[in-house]
């Protein structure tokens, strides 16, 4: 049994290796909380790395401070990665409950900001979760309603950062790793918390899947063959998604047309939402928000600065289109930032929330370099945000005009006029990043000059 689950995991990690297409050294990162199945995934990988010269191996513990033990088990961690001879690093994050979020939600956040800072590109992140969480995680998300991609529950493989998060283990039961753990006479801790039947999961690995598995043995994996079915029908409707994304998206890219979305049916029109928000990175929104949102953003009563929220993330709709994004940050419109003395490269943080502006060095058509360069050594250079009565006069047109009209007639909508960073060379209105750039501070033909952007 130890060979023949070892080979699988290797088959598996081959099959990952080949469909990458290159061939770099691959680091992977192994997620070890100390427990039987990171342990167990741990010592498995050690083995394989060491047959092979395209691969490295570390072990990565995250101390999450929330037992009275966890400095001890960190230093078990670190103690049974030098005995496997595996280089190892640990963390401790901090975990901080935001809205209803449970403590096992938190925690998990906390988690994969961690992993997210550890990673470099083209790692494999490797998970340690078998045929039993998995069971466990379609049950659970069963019971709160989940549709078609809550019940895929866990993927086998998915992008993660700049590399991959993988699961090799997740075609293998519990019983199959503590028979592993036993032959190789491995060395594992128990979280006590994990016998707490007062969180969801505990009751359902304490009492509900016993129960399940005495009237039907093979429940765990059927159960997970369901996961995996559901898991088709995702990508079945993502396929679906992309071809109605590409009809309904606007030529920018990251908005789509109301207009457009309309013609959909409403299975459609929540599809291609979904699809949208989570390829854009974002929450995705509960069933009321998403009725919401095709009642307020997309009905015929609709208004046109309608706006539907939930967990920071903003979805709206302006000129006949919808927007989404994080919520913004307010700002201060009496802030002033003077531009640092320093290399342009890599442009100006303005502040956690608010974005940047990000700049580039051309040849004529921007703002002329020289001029930039001396009012940011003379110290004269700032960036201000809309207060009301600004006038500004955009290169190329023949008068000034209040900011209110132009943001108009450049179509930018309402909530991102008083967040836009404002250039000022002393006391006169220079630029707005990503819109233009104003009478007398462009660059001739061929001088040096800068482009800004917002982000």
């Amino acid at each position: 049994m130890s060979k023949h689950l070892e080979s699988q995991v290797e088959t598996f990690l081959q099959g990952v290796l080949s469909s990458r297409g290159n061939d770099a050294m691959v680091r992977l990162v192994v997620a070890y909380s100390g427990g039987l199945d990171s342990l167990v995934l741990l010592h498995m990988l050690s083995n394989i790395v060491m047959r092979r010269s395209d691969l490295s191996l570390i072990a990565l513990h995250i101390n999450h401070g929330l037992q009275t033990e966890a400095d001890e088990w960190q230093a078990h961690c670190l103690q049974q990665a030098h005995a496997l001879n595996i280089n190892i690093a640990s963390l401790k994050v901090s975990v901080s409950r935001e809205g209803g979020e449970s403590l096992e939600e938190a925690a998990r956040h906390a988690r994969y900001c961690a992993f997210s800072r550890f990673m470099r590109p083209g790692d494999l992140l490797c998970l340690g979760h078998h045929q039993d969480d998995q069971a466990e995680t379609l049950m659970y998300r069963l019971l709160r309603g989940s549709g078609p991609l809550g019940l895929a529950s866990m993927s086998v493989r998915q992008n993660f950062e700049s590399g991959e998060l993988i699961r090799p283990l997740l075609a293998c039961s519990r019983a199959e790793l503590e028979e592993y753990a036993g032959i190789h006479k491995l060395v594992w801790l128990d979280d006590p918390s994990n016998n707490d039947q007062s969180f969801d999961r505990n009751f359902l690995r304490h009492q509900v899947m016993p129960l399940l598995s005495r009237r039907w043995p093979a429940a765990k994996n059927t159960i997970a063959r369901s996961a995996a079915l559901c898991g088709d029908t995702v990508l079945l409707l993502d396929e679906i998604a992309e071809q109605d994304l590409q009809s309904v998206q606007n030529p920018s890219g990251k908005t789509l047309a109301q207009g457009k979305l309309a013609l959909l049916s409403s299975q459609r029109i929540n599809n291609v939402l979904r699809y949208w928000l989570r390829r854009e990175g974002y929450s995705l929104p509960s069933r009321k928000n998403l009725n919401r949102i095709c009642d307020e953003l997309l009905g015929d009563g609709s208004s046109g600065l309608a706006l539907v929220s939930w967990g920071g993330i903003e979805v709206r709709s302006y000129q006949g289109s919808l927007y989404c994004m994080e919520s913004a940050s307010f700002v201060n419109s009496e802030r002033k930032l003077v531009w640092p003395e320093v290399k342009l490269a890599g442009g100006l943080a303005l502040g956690e929330g608010i974005g940047s502006i990000v700049c580039r060095e051309i040849r004529g058509e921007g703002f002329c370099a020289e001029r930039f360069d001396r009012a940011v050594v003379l110290g004269d250079l700032t960036v201000r945000w809309r207060q009301g009565g600004e006038r500004c006069h955009p290169a190329g047109r023949g008068r000034s005009q209040s900011l209110k009209k132009l943001f108009q007639e450049y179509s930018v909508p309402p909530w991102l006029r008083d967040s836009l960073p404002l250039i000022y060379v002393g006391q006169e209105l220079a630029a707005v990043p990503g819109l233009w750039i104003c009478e007398g501070f462009t660059a001739e033909e061929g001088k040096r000059a800068y482009v800004f952007d917002f982000s």
